[in-house]
C-alpha cells in the first residue's frame, strides 16, 4: 500500500500541520537521496504540497531524480530559517565548481580527484595571504 501525503494528514493532523507550515515558511529545502554506490548526496529543493500529495520540485534527469527512480528512500530537511545562517560566508555551484564568497576576499577553488566518479570537482581552498 501506498500512502500520500493526504493519507499522513488524515492520521496525523497536527504534525502534518506542522511539517506544511515549515516547509511552507522558506522556499529552498534539503533532500538527501542514495547514489549508486550506496552513500549519500544532499541537494537543494523546493518543496510543495498539493491536493493531498507531497511534491518534490527537481529537473527530471537530474542526479536525485535518477537516485530516487534507482532507489526511492529519501530524507527531507527543513530549511532552518533566518539566524541560521554561515557567518556572511555563502557557498554556491555555479556551472559545478564550488566557490567560497566571504565578504572582502576573493573566491578560491581547487580541484580533488574524485576516486569513485573518476573525475575532478572544485572545492574551496585555503585563503591566500
Amino acid at each position: 500500500m501506498t500512502a500520500n501525503w493526504a493519507t499522513f494528514t488524515a492520521a496525523e493532523p497536527d504534525l502534518a500541520r506542522t511539517a506544511e507550515e515549515r516547509f511552507g515558511a522558506f522556499t529552498h529545502h534539503v533532500l538527501a537521496t542514495l547514489r549508486k554506490d550506496g552513500s549519500p548526496r544532499t541537494t537543494g529543493l523546493e518543496v510543495r504540497f498539493l491536493n493531498g500529495e507531497l511534491w518534490l520540485g527537481m529537473m527530471p534527469d537530474s542526479l536525485k531524480a535518477l537516485d530516487l527512480r534507482r532507489d526511492p528512500r529519501f530524507a527531507l530537511q527543513a530549511n532552518p530559517g533566518e539566524g541560521q545562517s554561515m557567518g556572511g560566508a555563502t557557498y554556491g555551484s555555479p556551472g559545478g565548481r564550488s566557490r567560497s564568497r566571504t565578504p572582502g576576499r576573493r573566491p578560491h577553488t581547487a580541484k580533488r580527484w574524485n576516486r569513485r566518479s573518476r573525475s575532478t570537482s572544485s572545492v574551496p581552498s585555503s585563503p591566500r595571504s
